[in-house]
């Protein structure tokens, strides 16, 4: 959702900068609205999801390594 807005509002940007045509108050008020909501705390969803699954292989490969390394009891 966020990469879909800062398209849109990319594309906005460069056609009032084109045109010369001043930007309106209600899209400034909009834009500042949406990209508070939208901010950058929120991750993508898939992105957190990789990160989640490569700190899981990580400790599986951290357990993994302490279990053959440990001496028999």
């Amino acid at each position: 959702m966020r990469n879909l807005y800062l398209a849109v509002a990319t594309a906005a940007r460069r056609f009032f900068v084109v045109t010369g045509i001043p930007v309106p108050r209600f899209a400034r008020r909009a834009n500042r609205a949406l990209g508070t909501a939208l901010g950058d705390e929120k991750r993508d969803l898939r992105q957190e999801v990789a990160a989640l699954a490569r700190r899981l292989e990580r400790l599986e490969t951290m357990e993994y390594l302490d279990r053959i390394g440990r001496p028999p009891d």
